[in-house]
């Protein structure tokens, strides 16, 4: 059983389906949450001032919407218990990541190599 929040559980249901399923897939492995799925204009723009590496709206991934709706193409997880610092604990994750991404035939691009660790995406 997943050991997904409901808050997990609405942020999640702001991203594509196939990251939706996926995600999911991962929770059942490791204790994770979500940090982002969509991001609306305004959060994006309040990302963008903090000097974290994110792109304007709307050209994120997290800001993709299908018929007006969120459909973002990216998610932001965390493994827990969440240690920002600690680059195995976001190794780890990306492996069960990846792992549940094979099994699925889900093609997905994690930014760890441009230190957003927690950042994966839909190629």
């Amino acid at each position: 059983m997943p050991n997904l929040t409901e808050r997990d559980l609405l942020r999640l249901a702001t991203c594509d389906v196939e990251l939706q399923v996926l995600i999911t897939k991962v929770a059942k492995l490791t204790p994770l949450m979500v940090i982002w799925g969509f991001r609306n204009e305004d959060e994006q723009t309040a990302i963008v001032k903090t000097g974290v590496r994110a792109l304007p709206w709307p050209k994120s991934k997290h800001n993709n919407l299908v018929d007006g709706e969120p459909c973002s193409l990216a998610v932001d997880l965390g493994i827990l218990p969440l240690e920002w610092k600690n680059l195995q604990h976001w190794r780890i994750l990306a492996s069960y990541v990846w792992q549940e991404a094979i099994r699925a035939k889900t093609d997905v691009k994690w930014l760890g190599h441009l230190g957003d660790y927690g950042h994966f995406e839909l190629k």
